[in-house]
């Protein structure tokens, strides 16, 4: 948060949603409002997307199947096609991208956090009005959470040897 001046969640997986369990904030006078316990449906959070995105692709097509497609903006990802198809870009790419689908003019980047059994347990996200959070400073807060996320998993006993960390080391 320090370095990015953004706001950064660390939320989970219950159930259908993503729980926002720990936020930092930057000392800017706009910055998101959230609260710690609140959550918000997976299908139109970067955080949603990038747990899906490390599950085996089964698992992520049940919970997708037991989905309600719930609007929140005009950008808000509505079908399940639509949906399969963001979490194969966000496999590929190895972050996930919420481009105001849950709220307008608000982006965010996240990152799945797995344990050492490369099982997706959290996700970490940097949030901000669409206009910081866009160009080289997206870049940039990429570059910054996955260099986060690899060193709670390397904490954590997760081997830095895999593919997809591999992948991530090179945005």
């Amino acid at each position: 948060v320090q370095e990015v001046e953004e706001t950064a969640h660390l939320c989970v997986l219950e159930n259908l949603h993503m729980v926002y369990i720990d936020k930092l904030e930057p000392e800017r006078t706009i910055r998101m409002i959230s609260r710690i316990g609140s959550s918000s449906p997976i299908h139109c959070t970067a955080v949603g997307k990038a747990i899906l995105a490390e599950m085996p692709v089964e698992d992520a097509k049940e919970l997708i199947k037991r989905l309600r497609f719930v609007s929140f903006t005009k950008k808000t990802i509505t079908t399940r096609a639509a949906l399969m198809e963001e979490i194969l870009r966000t496999k590929h790419r190895g972050y996930a991208m919420d481009n105001e689908e849950r709220e307008e003019g608000v982006r965010c980047v996240a990152v799945a956090i797995q344990d050492a059994s490369s099982k997706p347990i959290a996700a970490i996200s940097i949030s901000g009005p669409k206009f910081r959070v866009s160009g080289p400073k997206l870049t940039l807060f990429i570059k910054k959470l996955m260099e986060c996320v690899q060193g709670i998993e390397k904490e954590m006993g997760f081997s830095t040897t895999s593919k997809h960390r591999l992948r991530r080391n090179s945005v």
